[in-house]
């Protein structure tokens, strides 16, 4: 069990590699300038997941379930020719990432895509993007909307009004019939996406080093 006192030191400890990654990016900004590239290069910054301090019971991320500590990220997009300063209250999620690159840049969005270009979003065209929002972790899955969040186990499920309880402390336990169909339509959309790609699960060797060090990520168990 971690203490008050284990609990700040490795916050602090996060903290500091935030910072430390901070300056890294800054020296990248700092270079692109130097280039006089930074004006006319497309910068993305954002992350796969968050990271949980015990808010609800656990530390890090690797079996953690989908709280909003491990699902929300920052997603800061920069080209000032195309791009002026606004922030976008509607949620996103990373698979949107990709198509917003090739919209951004001209090209044709393939339609075996599952993510949209978040470009109507930023260009005032659109005040919402996607209906629900869809999470997979090792703890759970969830639906999100922009103000609810349904987690979805084998055995249980929760539900949260994000809006009022932002920090889903309160179990309102309610699950409506269109959240459980919009989840069987994904599952759905998904296995057929992987059978169309031919997807293959992907085996690792005896490496036990390599095995250890995803198995520390969370990765695997």
């Amino acid at each position: 069990k971690i203490n008050h006192s284990q609990l700040k030191l490795i916050e602090q400890t996060y903290d500091k590699k935030l910072s430390e990654y901070d300056s890294y990016i800054g020296n990248l900004y700092e270079k692109l300038e130097e280039l006089e590239l930074l004006d006319n290069t497309l910068i993305i910054f954002t992350s796969d997941h968050g990271e949980e301090f015990l808010e609800h019971g656990k530390i890090g991320h690797g079996r953690t379930d989908p709280y909003e500590e491990i699902i929300k990220v920052p997603l800061i997009i920069r080209l000032p020719d195309k791009i002026k300063n606004k922030k976008i209250q509607a949620q996103v999620q990373s698979i949107d990432i990709p198509p917003t690159i090739l919209d951004i840049l001209g090209y044709s969005i393939p339609t075996s895509f599952q993510g949209k270009s978040i470009m109507p979003l930023i260009e005032g065209k659109k005040e919402n993007l996607h209906d629900y929002i869809f999470i997979e972790t090792r703890g759970g899955n969830a639906i999100r909307t922009q103000n609810e969040k349904y987690i979805l186990r084998t055995n249980s499920s929760e539900s949260y009004n994000l809006s009022k309880d932002p920090h889903e402390k309160i179990n309102i336990n309610i699950l409506p019939e269109e959240i459980i169909q919009a989840y069987d339509k994904f599952k759905l959309e998904n296995t057929k996406l992987r059978d169309k790609l031919n997807i293959e699960p992907i085996y690792i060797k005896n490496d036990e080093e390599l095995l250890q060090k995803l198995k520390s990520l969370g990765y695997i168990s």
